[in-house]
């Protein structure tokens, strides 16, 4: 199954109805985007297309959106979002909401075993953060495993696939939702550049009942995926939008 993937279309009508063209081409149905939408009659034009969508920074008539959202039947995820991808049925649907709230975001998927920023307080910029955490060394398994991997040194295929979406304009719930290891994919928007992120994050398992079990690390494997913004063109700007290919954990940049 693929999963086209945009963000801060900000209204750009014509940038929009050529990315729905393209993706009817290749066959895709299924949408997310990461908030700034902008004006909601620019929602409209998703008619057709299973559409899941967030809230950005600039969307602020919530209501009107809501609405069309409901007339269209788009899926209004609030500012935060969770899906979930059955790779048995290859059916994407809504995971059971705890965290949504149109007022403050609460990130409520606890986990002992998350791995904590060395930095805090400092302000880092996606990139920044993200390469400091690509080179610490403590992200590889302690115990010689890298559960990452299959037996045969290939990445492993889970029967389920976690998404979360946020439009990403507050950095600590970004990089809460990365370090939560919950995830596979953290679909995010908002600096309308386009970037692609693996990061190894380090998980210990607590729940095991051995004593030896319960100290075992394993590394989990979370894409940031940034798909950029169809934000009013400016010289020699492009537009792209990325397509994941769950069933064979593909990421394809597309641009229009």
């Amino acid at each position: 199954m693929k999963i086209a993937i945009i963000s801060d279309t900000h209204d750009n009508v014509y940038v929009i109805k050529k990315f729905i063209s393209s993706i009817k081409k290749q066959g895709i149905k299924d949408v997310i985007h990461a908030g700034d939408i902008c004006a909601p009659i620019t929602l409209k034009l998703f008619k057709g297309i299973n559409l899941y969508f967030v809230l950005g920074n600039n969307d602020g008539d919530v209501i009107k959106l809501k609405e069309i959202a409901h007339d269209y039947n788009f899926h209004f995820l609030g500012r935060l979002g969770e899906l979930i991808y059955n790779k048995n049925t290859r059916t994407l649907s809504i995971l059971e909401q705890n965290i949504i709230g149109q007022g403050d975001i609460k990130i409520n998927r606890s986990k002992e075993n998350v791995k904590k920023n060395n930095e805090k307080g400092k302000e880092l910029n996606h990139d920044e953060h993200a390469i400091n955490i690509n080179d610490n060394s403590n992200n590889k398994e302690i115990n010689g495993k890298d559960n990452s991997k299959d037996n045969n040194g290939k990445d492993a295929k889970l029967d389920t696939v976690y998404f979360a979406i946020y439009h990403g304009d507050n950095m600590a719930i970004l990089f809460s939702l990365i370090y939560s290891g919950f995830y596979d994919y953290v679909i995010c928007g908002h600096t309308h550049k386009a970037e692609e992120r693996l990061f190894r994050v380090s998980l210990k398992d607590i729940n095991q009942e051995s004593e030896e079990e319960k100290g075992r690390v394993r590394v989990k494997k979370v894409r940031l995926l940034n798909p950029g913004g169809f934000y009013p063109k400016q010289e020699d700007q492009d537009y792209y939008y990325i397509v994941v290919d769950v069933d064979n954990q593909k990421i394809e940049r597309i641009k229009l």
